[in-house]
């Protein structure tokens, strides 16, 4: 069975220099500047560490069946000594505790007559703090199915069906997918969870925009309290390519993170935006025509 290495879209490729670059094996740093959230009460910056392994193979002509999973671990240094706040004695409100990540996915994409091909996966999550006796263990599953045209070689459009079980929220949502590319600059939409637009810069070298949408649940292991947190983070990258191989990549981002605490059926929601950011990382790469 020859092996190739595959990964939808959304994760982890990139379409640049009129190839499919996939980033098999990502170690990424970002560091967050100091904001506040909670009408200022609490505050911090914020520390993400992601890794990230990705691979697959053939199942006869038209099939590939891929493996995904990613490590982040979130670290929130505390800027303020507040433990919880209370509101009409009703309401207590904790910083974010440091976090931990995991994610396995799998998956299958099948092709069919005039370029139209089916993907189909499904991730499992789940975040704790290891230990730290804060937070529970929670766990979530996201699922995606999609259809996706091939119209030539640089144009491809999808649609489909995303569902995610966080918590005891279901969501059903739409995928749209569109992608253009040529050699010089390119465009990648996959609602409702990036957004990219890159130009190249020469044969080794390329700056993307990149938007994306993420949601987590944590749990306290006192309180029943819960928190969703919502993160929308954009950023801008110069990303260079070692003999096809080794990628580095440096940027700046903006983040937007919401909070939405609940206990006892009452719930408030904060946001928190840092200012600029930074982003390091480096990957090992392959590339397909």
């Amino acid at each position: 069975m020859k092996n190739v290495f595959f990964i939808p879209i959304l994760l982890l490729s990139f379409l640049g220099f009129s190839q499919l670059e996939t980033e098999i094996l990502s170690v990424n740093y970002s560091n967050y500047s100091n904001s506040s959230y909670y009408d200022k009460i609490f505050s911090s910056t914020t520390q993400k560490m992601d890794v990230a392994i990705t691979y697959g193979h053939d199942l006869g002509k038209k099939s590939s069946l891929f493996y995904y999973a990613t490590y982040q671990k979130f670290n929130f240094a505390k800027k303020t000594d507040n433990q919880y706040t209370i509101y009409d004695d009703l309401k207590f409100y904790k910083p974010i505790p440091n976090y931990e990540l995991l994610t396995f996915a799998t998956g299958l994409k099948n092709k069919f007559k005039n370029n139209w091909s089916l993907t189909n996966f499904i991730t499992y999550t789940f975040a704790d703090d290891f230990n730290k006796g804060l937070l529970n263990k929670t766990q979530y599953y996201r699922s995606f199915s999609f259809l996706s045209k091939s119209k030539s070689e640089n144009l491809s459009y999808g649609f489909g069906i995303y569902t995610s079980k966080i918590g005891k929220s279901l969501s059903i949502l739409p995928i749209l997918q569109f992608k253009y590319f040529n050699k010089k600059y390119g465009a990648k939409l996959f609602f409702p969870r990036s957004l990219q637009f890159w130009q190249t810069i020469n044969t080794n070298s390329y700056l993307d925009l990149k938007t994306d949408l993420d949601l987590n649940l944590l749990a306290y292991a006192v309180d029943n309290l819960t928190v969703k947190n919502t993160s929308i983070t954009s950023s801008l990258n110069y990303n260079y390519i070692f003999n096809k191989k080794i990628k580095i990549k440096a940027g700046l981002g903006l983040p937007i993170r919401l909070y939405k605490y609940e206990i006892d059926n009452a719930e408030k929601t904060t946001s928190q935006v840092g200012g600029l950011s930074f982003n390091i990382g480096m990957s090992y790469v392959v590339f397909t025509d």
